[in-house]
C-alpha cells in the first residue's frame, strides 16, 4: 500500500515538475480528459440514424423525412407560379377614372345653344311655316349653307342641307323642341351614369374606380357606358319617342357626336402606380419548413 502511494506520488511530482511549453503535465491532462469527456457526451447525444445523412445537408435542402432545428427553409416559388400570380395582382387592381363634374351642365347648356340659334334662324328668315319644296331650296340654300358652316365650326358638327331640310321639317311639324328634349334628358341620364372615354375592351379588369371630389367607387364595368353605348341609348330613346320617324335618327347621326362626349376619364398614371405597388407586394416564396 505504502509503495502504491509513493508512485502515485512520485507521478503526480513528475506531472508537475516537466512542462511542455511553459505548460505542466498535469495541466495538460486535466484539459485531455475534459475534452475526452465533452467529445464522448456529445457523440452520444447525436442520433444513431443514418448520421451521414446530417452531413450532407446544403443550403435550401430540404429531408422528406427529418428537419433539422432551428434551421428554417424559405419554400421558394417556381418562374411560373410567381409569374401567374403578378398577373392576377395586376389584374386584382382596378382601373381608375376620374368623373368630370362639369360635362353635364356645358353640354346640356351648349345644346340648348343650339337649339335656339336653329330656331331663331328659321323665323328670322321665314322657314318656320314653309312648304319643303323646290322654292324652299332655291331661295335658302345661300343663307342656309352660311349658317351651317357657322354651326359646324362652332359646335364640331358636320351638317348638311339635307340635315337641315329634316331640322326644317320636324320644326314645320312641332317635333323639333321635342326632338330636342329627348335628347337632352337622355343626355343627364348619360352622364349620370357616366360615359368612359375608353372602350371597355381595352381593360381586362373586373372592376372600375371612379373618383369624383376624392371620393371613389367601385362599379362593374356594364353600370357604365362607352360612347358608341350611350349613342345607342339616345337613338334607341328617340325611335321609341318618334316611331317609325327617319329623320329624327338621321339628325342623331349626325348631332350627337358635337354634344355627347365622355365625363370619365382614365387615370393611367394613378392606375399604374397601384398596379406596380401590388406586384411588388408579391411574396417570393410560398411559406416556411422549420
Amino acid at each position: 500500500m505504502k509503495n502504491w502511494h509513493k508512485r502515485w506520488k512520485n507521478f503526480v511530482n513528475f506531472l508537475q515538475e516537466n512542462k511542455i511549453r511553459n505548460v505542466s503535465l498535469d495541466d495538460l491532462l486535466l484539459k485531455f480528459i475534459f475534452i475526452s469527456v465533452l467529445v464522448i457526451a456529445t457523440l452520444w447525444l447525436m442520433p444513431a440514424e443514418r448520421p451521414f445523412e446530417y452531413s450532407n445537408l446544403n443550403v435550401n435542402s430540404i429531408a422528406p423525412e427529418e428537419i433539422i432545428a432551428p434551421f428554417k427553409f424559405a419554400i421558394q416559388k417556381t418562374p411560373d407560379e410567381l409569374e401567374k400570380e403578378r398577373q392576377q395582382a395586376n389584374l386584382s387592381v382596378p382601373v381608375l377614372f376620374d368623373r368630370n363634374p362639369d360635362i353635364l351642365s356645358r353640354q346640356s347648356l351648349t345644346l340648348k345653344q343650339f337649339q335656339e340659334e336653329l330656331v331663331n334662324f328659321l323665323k328670322r328668315n321665314n322657314l318656320d311655316g314653309q312648304q319643303r319644296d323646290d322654292t324652299l331650296t332655291r331661295n335658302t340654300k345661300v343663307p342656309v349653307d352660311s349658317f351651317l358652316q357657322v354651326l359646324n365650326i362652332k359646335y364640331s358638327l358636320q351638317l348638311n342641307f339635307d340635315a337641315f331640310l329634316d331640322l326644317y321639317e320636324l320644326q314645320r311639324e312641332n317635333l323639333l323642341s321635342g326632338w330636342f328634349k329627348v335628347v337632352r334628358n337622355n343626355l343627364s341620364q348619360m352622364y349620370t351614369t357616366g360615359i368612359l372615354d375608353r372602350s371597355k375592351a381595352e381593360f381586362q379588369e373586373k372592376q372600375i374606380v371612379v373618383s369624383e371630389n376624392s371620393i371613389e367607387t367601385t362599379y362593374n364595368p356594364e353600370d357604365l357606358l362607352e360612347i358608341r353605348e350611350a349613342n345607342n341609348l339616345v337613338k334607341s330613346q328617340l325611335q321609341n319617342q318618334f316611331p317609325q320617324n327617319q329623320r329624327v335618327l338621321r339628325l342623331a347621326e349626325q348631332i350627337l357626336p358635337g354634344f355627347l362626349i365622355p365625363n370619365l376619364n382614365y387615370n393611367e398614371k394613378i392606375t399604374q402606380t397601384r398596379k406596380e405597388e401590388a406586384v411588388h407586394d408579391v411574396p417570393l416564396t410560398r411559406g416556411y419548413v422549420e
